[in-house]
């Protein structure tokens, strides 16, 4: 595989870019919903696509309503296998200022990325490092998801 940082340009989704997500192994993430032909380019190299061609462990394929088209999940875990920390992917906004904040759902993004591939006794295994992201168009992030405004109030 090509060690050479990529670029790809989408619409972002689930972005944790200074901030990992713990639902499951600490992970920077995004996912980059992108037009057919980029997502065919994916495809045919191997990189399964959100709405296309992404299975789950029970061989299902991968689906998501929150947006239309397919997307590329490109991440990086937070700590390497042996638990050496890694390099914590950057972000920065649309005149390349270096950023700390939630991108929001919609974002248009600018995403560095690099493809790696690993075969061992298990198979083979390919995916994309999340390297950094520049926002082009940032959506606020508005929350949600923990609290639920319904029943904060006194009333039933």
């Amino acid at each position: 595989m090509d060690s050479n940082i990529k670029t790809v340009e989408g619409i972002a989704y689930w972005a944790n870019i200074t901030v990992p997500s713990t639902t499951f192994e600490p992970t920077y993430q995004v996912e980059v919903v992108v037009d057919d032909a980029v997502a065919d380019a994916f495809e045919a190299d191997g990189f399964p696509t959100i709405n296309g061609t992404s299975k789950r462990q029970d061989g299902s394929l991968k689906t998501s309503d929150h947006y239309e088209g397919r997307a590329v999940m490109i991440k990086r875990r937070v700590s390497r296998k042996d638990g050496t920390p890694n390099v914590k992917p950057k972000l920065y906004d649309s005149n390349g200022e270096q950023v700390d904040l939630t991108v929001g759902n919609g974002s248009r993004v600018l995403v560095k990325y690099r493809e790696w591939e690993v075969e061992n006794q298990f198979g083979r295994f390919q995916g994309l490092d999340l390297v950094k992201v520049k926002i082009i168009d940032l959506v606020e992030y508005t929350g949600g998801g923990g609290d639920n405004d319904e029943f904060n109030d006194d009333e039933f």
